[in-house]
């Protein structure tokens, strides 16, 4: 398998699924919601659900640049584009299998052949922590 650029449709549905499982239970740990908390006090408007939808979208944001980044580096890639990102939320979206298809690949790309990762530890504790209640998911349903 080598390493390939996830496309935005892919990472819009990604998104989707990510948000709709943190509405089923927070993929956020304890220190994190409380971050999100003290952040309410500055922002009025905002709740602690479109905090974390925000946060989600940074995640995979991030993702779609460590999987460019992690192409260039293995093809030695001189021309690429750094785009915006612009993922659509999808409700409708709740194909488990494709997401994880999908995850599995960004995380296939994002480690190299000598166990470099192009993201941080806590994003990949993230990622791992998606592709555990994913695979969770995909075994309720077939059982």
């Amino acid at each position: 398998m080598s390493v390939y650029i996830i496309n935005t449709e892919e990472l819009s549905k990604l998104f989707s699924m990510i948000v709709s499982m943190n509405n089923e239970r927070s993929l956020f740990d304890r220190a994190e919601i409380i971050n999100f908390k003290e952040y309410l006090k500055f922002d009025k408007k905002a709740t602690i659900e479109s905090i974390m939808i925000n946060e989600l979208n940074f995640f995979v944001e991030r993702l779609h640049i460590s999987n460019k980044l992690a192409y260039v580096m293995t093809y030695k890639e001189k021309t690429i584009e750094f785009k915006d990102l612009e993922l659509k939320l999808s409700p409708l979206f709740a194909n488990s299998k494709i997401a994880l298809s999908i995850l599995q690949s960004l995380k296939y790309n994002l480690v190299s052949n000598g166990g470099n990762s192009f993201i941080s530890q806590k994003d990949m504790e993230l990622l791992e922590r998606i592709e555990y209640r994913l695979l969770n998911k995909l075994v309720k349903n077939n059982a």
